[in-house]
């Protein structure tokens, strides 16, 4: 038998003669047309040919159609075809069957052909629908998939540039820390001990301190933890020196009250709550 491609294919299960011609003949003008005269032939063709939609008796010898009904949909490859019970059997309780074991329609004898073609027309047009729904669906799944593998990859790469970034991040402060030990602070060192006003020998200490800050890779813990201001760092760095509010004013040219501000800020960012609690001892402890 040759195949019309342009056309879908439809499969009359039927063991009478009469039907079988006037569907057949009928359905010939726009629809492929196969045949099967019993329950397992009907098997045998939908192996063959998968059909796009079925027409099934019920009232068959050796297999019925319902029994047909449900072998196709245990089987994936067939479970999805569109399945119009055309029978004489009429009862609600035998259609209520029909569709239970899966069929979309039911169709009483002796059928009207407008009605039947009207049917199978409905039932093709939401079995292609569904199809498309089908497929747009896996398309967009592929799409989402692509993008997560996309996405995977740019962060994949991001990680590698952060962690590459760190690293020289930390070559560099090493490299800086390594340079200032070596070329700035022997020479801070010996100052300190030839220097004999007691002014400058405090500002050569908090340079050294500050200095100490920028090189040291543990230093400015304090700063980060409480979100110090530099401003307030360079206060707590004289009160770590045991400096009075007084010098400290004296020392950064700026006044006492100024210098009070910042100490109370200080021990609010540190947690000192307790008035009694020592600032000096703690910075001490912690920076």
């Amino acid at each position: 038998m040759d195949f019309n491609l342009t056309k879908q294919n439809i499969l009359i299960v039927d063991d009478t003669p009469l039907n079988i011609n006037v569907l057949g003949e009928s359905l010939s003008h726009d629809y492929q047309v196969f045949i099967a005269t019993s329950g397992n032939d009907a098997l045998k063709q939908v192996e063959r040919i998968l059909p796009d939609l079925i027409l099934l008796d019920i009232v068959m010898p050796e297999m019925d159609g319902y029994e047909v009904c449900q072998r196709l949909k245990e089987k994936k490859k067939s479970r999805n075809i569109p399945i119009i019970f055309i029978t004489a059997k009429s009862t609600l309780e035998d259609e209520s069957k029909g569709l239970r074991f899966g069929a979309v329609d039911y169709i009483r004898k002796p059928f009207n052909l407008d009605i039947v073609k009207s049917r199978i027309h409905t039932h093709l047009s939401l079995q292609k629908a569904r199809h498309n729904a089908e497929l747009l669906v896996a398309e967009r799944t592929t799409e989402l998939l692509k993008t997560q593998r996309n996405l995977q990859e740019t962060n994949t790469a991001l990680e590698v540039l952060l962690r590459r970034r760190d690293q020289e991040k930390l070559e560099l402060e090493n490299e800086i820390m390594s340079n200032v030990n070596k070329l700035v602070r022997p020479y801070l060192e010996k100052l300190e001990s030839v220097i004999s006003t007691e002014k400058y020998k405090i500002i050569l200490q908090a340079a050294i301190i500050n200095l100490n800050e920028i090189v040291d890779p543990f230093s400015g813990y304090l700063a980060s933890l409480a979100k110090l201001t530099p401003a307030e760092m360079q206060v707590a760095n004289f009160i770590k020196m045991g400096k009075t509010s007084k010098e400290i004013a004296s020392f950064l040219g700026i006044s006492l009250r100024t210098i009070e501000v910042h100490r109370s800020r200080i021990r609010k960012k540190v947690g000192l709550k307790k008035r009694t609690a020592n600032l000096r001892e703690y910075l001490l402890s912690h920076l």
